[in-house]
């Protein structure tokens, strides 16, 4: 069964006039009609429109087929080079990486489509808010971050920075307790050293004491 944009039998709502009606996506019967059931909204297109290289994208519940807590997905479709519409990402919706998929780069919301969707993608989706954070969220400087930007230094962390590294001659920062603390365990492991005599010397000076003894007993023998 093809995808075809509005064939015969296909209706998926949106506005009251024609300028905002909603196009639609469809599996098609051997005579070329919409199969019932199967038809999805388009609610946004890409800024190629959904020639060769551009994208529809629909509102698909049958995308989120296994997906817990999902209600819907954003399917997208592009044209081959004869034309034909097809699945970017097979039966499923479009996975969301952390660069952003090129299809939903660039997305015009048609008019006709509900805001409650875009409010469910960003707000609502599972994963929305991972996303949001990702491109939102900004952490201080000297936090260890991952999936987040980081916020630069400010002036007077940085002047005090280099104030401490000009006053002493230790290196600063991570580096520098790392030395310390290798420092600090070398230390104690010269003092165990000291403290704590060889097992093999404890052996030797006890053969030799015995040995001493041995031979002052038998002189006075």
């Amino acid at each position: 069964m093809a995808k075809v944009m509005n064939p015969p039998g296909a209706s998926c709502g949106g506005g009251a006039d024609v300028n905002t009606q909603l196009n639609c996506i469809c599996d098609t019967d051997a005579a070329g009609n919409a199969v019932a059931g199967t038809c999805e909204p388009v609610g946004w297109e890409s800024s190629q429109g959904g020639g060769y290289g551009g994208s529809y994208c629909t509102k698909s519940t049958s995308g989120a087929a296994g997906m817990a807590g999902t209600a819907w997905v954003q399917k997208c479709y592009t044209r081959n080079s004869q034309g034909n519409l097809y699945s970017i990402w097979g039966s499923k919706g479009m996975p969301y990486t952390v660069g952003g998929q090129p299809a939903q780069k660039g997305l015009t919301t048609m008019s006709g489509a509900d805001s409650q969707w875009d409010e469910y993608l960003n707000n609502s989706q599972p994963g929305s808010l991972s996303r949001f954070m990702q491109k939102n969220r900004i952490m201080p400087w000297y936090t260890n971050t991952f999936g987040t930007k980081k916020g630069a230094i400010p002036q007077e962390d940085f002047e005090e920075i280099v104030d401490s590294d000009e006053e002493s001659d230790e290196p600063i920062g991570f580096l520098g307790k790392l030395k310390s603390l290798f420092s600090a365990e070398g230390e104690e492991e010269d003092e165990e050293k000291l403290q704590i005599p060889n097992k093999t010397t404890v052996a030797l000076g006890s053969l030799a004491a015995g040995l001493a003894a041995y031979l002052i007993v038998k002189q006075v023998r």
